[in-house]
């Protein structure tokens, strides 16, 4: 896979780099969830029928982000090194990424035609439904065709509905912060993942029985609701079986703080102190609690552990570890 960045004005060298016609698809797609799966496999098949090369072109940072529309979108479902990663598993080509900066954003959707996908080499184009493009989001896909006309062809993909609902963003968004992780796996189409870092802690839970990775996230990541979690674990290509708290600690801290992101990792005994991993939410356990001592609190530990083992024994990813 091959990712260019693109910042406008286009530089000739940029578009030289391109030697071949391409099938592309066009969104922010945050999350890459099954409603934006569907558009880019629909240009890969665009891409197979006609003999093209299959082409993805986003957004950094997101519209949504860059206009401040709420502070929610300063943190995304997968940031760009995530969906890079999802991309690349989905064997596309190209990725364009497009600088979304104060000169892009004041483009006409005219602009956006002549001057990006015209110059592209595109010969197919594939979007969502909703797509909106140029200043202000000016242009829909009704103009998209119109100026499309001799130049490229284009699809237009309907929503994804599930169980009755438009799998969007905002749902996977929403899911997230209400803590309804089957939901949110449901959307996507696969477990969500964070990916961080482990970073010092208090070792506190090393004293009790149960050390824990503190993590901190290489990324602005929309984050789940607080709470104990099953979680799959990846570290170094092997994966494990973890029960994660995602909380302010409150047995231990009598101050609100930052909450800490931290996992036990169950039967694992290694030093990773630096190390990256990464965790994928597989089911929410319960809501955090204040315990009323040391012996409480390892109990209740123990049976989140074992409902954490059960839980992921049965989920439908290698449970080998």
């Amino acid at each position: 896979m091959k990712i260019i960045t693109l910042t406008y004005p286009l530089v000739d060298t940029v578009i030289n780099s391109i030697q071949e016609q391409i099938s592309l698809a066009i969104g922010n797609f945050d999350g890459i969830h099954k409603g934006h799966q569907q558009v880019i496999n629909e240009a890969k098949r665009i891409a197979f029928e006609k003999k093209l090369a299959s082409a993805v072109m986003t957004f950094d940072p997101s519209p949504k982000a860059y206009f401040s529309r709420g502070e929610q979108y300063n943190k995304a479902i997968t940031p760009l090194a995530a969906k890079l990663l999802l991309l690349e598993e989905m064997e596309i080509d190209y990725v364009f990424v497009v600088q979304f900066n104060e000169s892009f954003s004041q483009i006409t959707p005219e602009q956006f035609i002549q001057q990006f996908l015209t110059r592209l080499s595109v010969n197919h184009v594939v979007v969502g439904f909703d797509f909106a493009f140029g200043k202000g989001g000016q242009g829909n896909v009704e103009l998209l065709k119109q100026l499309a006309t001799g130049k490229f062809d284009v699809h237009i993909v309907e929503p994804y509905i599930l169980n009755g609902q438009k799998v969007s963003s905002t749902a996977i968004r929403q899911s997230l912060v209400q803590g309804q992780i089957s939901t949110t796996t449901q959307l996507l189409g696969r477990y969500y993942r964070l990916t961080g870092n482990v970073v010092g802690g208090d070792q506190r839970g090393r004293t009790i029985g149960f050390p824990t990775a503190n993590l901190q996230l290489n990324d602005e990541y929309i984050l789940p609701a607080l709470g104990v979690y099953a979680v799959k674990v990846y570290w170094k290509n092997e994966q494990y079986k973890g029960v994660l708290n995602f909380g302010m600690k409150p047995t231990f801290n009598k101050a609100e703080i930052v909450p800490v992101m931290e996992v036990h990792i169950i039967d694992f005994d290694k030093q990773i102190y630096g190390d990256q991993l990464s965790i994928e939410w597989v089911h929410y356990i319960r809501s955090e609690m204040k315990f009323n001592g040391i012996n409480e609190l390892v109990a209740q530990i123990n049976k989140d552990k074992e409902e954490a083992k059960q839980i992921l024994a049965s989920s439908d990813l290698d449970s080998t570890n």
